[in-house]
């Protein structure tokens, strides 16, 4: 297994000018940022961005709450004139359900970290992502060394169901305050 030390490091090795990246839960955009770094081909950032909701920093700690109105208009400023980067106000089941099979090849998922959210959308990005294509998302665990905070998130369990229902496996871990989880895709 794959350990980053953050998930900025997990960005940097996995994307590159060739792919097509998408970001389910985008809030503000600060993750967004170190993915477009990347210059791939192509970036969904998808959001609802429908209300206010709080947010920690990248290892969990300073909660903020942000308003969603003025993150999509921040979104919108940010990469107003950036020809690869396609902005969606959706939820992201719905958005994976429009995309075509074996079109991705970097799926980061941030969004509601519910148990049953989160295991669709994994199965929704199984069919969505190319084979050796990755499968990632944020607060997968706690790492108490740097997370000060404490959460009850579901992703975990959901990203152990998913892997032992496709018979996946874990590729890689970022080690943030709320970690993040990496799959490669492979064909069975």
């Amino acid at each position: 297994m794959k350990i980053y030390n953050t998930r900025i490091d997990l960005v940097k090795d996995l994307v590159n000018t060739s792919s097509i990246c998408a970001e389910l839960g985008v809030l503000y955009g600060s993750y967004a940022q170190h993915i477009f770094n990347q210059n791939p081909k192509q970036l969904y950032l998808v959001d609802l961005w429908n209300s206010s909701m709080p947010c920690g920093d990248d290892d969990g700690n300073d909660l903020k709450w942000y308003d969603h109105e003025y993150c999509l208009f921040e979104i919108k400023r940010k990469f107003e004139n950036k020809e690869n980067v396609i902005i969606t106000q959706k939820d992201s089941v719905s958005f994976l359900k429009q995309c075509e099979d074996n079109f991705f090849d970097f799926i980061y998922i941030d969004t509601t970290h519910t148990y049953h959210d989160t295991l669709i959308e994994l199965e929704l990005s199984y069919l969505k992502c190319k084979t050796g294509g990755y499968i990632c998302g944020h607060d997968f665990d706690l790492n108490s060394d740097r997370c000060k905070s404490y959460y009850e998130f579901y992703v975990d369990k959901a990203v152990y169901e998913f892997c032992y229902k496709y018979n996946q496996k874990i590729f890689g871990i970022a080690m943030d305050g709320c970690s993040s989880f990496v799959i490669k895709k492979s064909v069975n």
